[in-house]
């Protein structure tokens, strides 16, 4: 949703102000479940390999 947000008002702000939301709101969030999408990763990879 907020980076719906975000690409909606891109217009509205410079790269370099639309690159500080995006680190300061949305990549908290994503990187804050990385450790869900981890285990995944890993169990896909096994599955693979057999």
């Amino acid at each position: 949703m907020k980076l719906g947000i975000l690409r909606h008002l891109r217009q509205f702000f410079s790269p370099l102000q639309l690159l500080t939301l995006y680190k300061g709101l949305i990549r908290p969030c994503m990187e804050d479940s990385s450790h869900v999408w981890w285990n995944q990763k890993l169990f896909i990879s096994s599955i693979l390999l057999l």
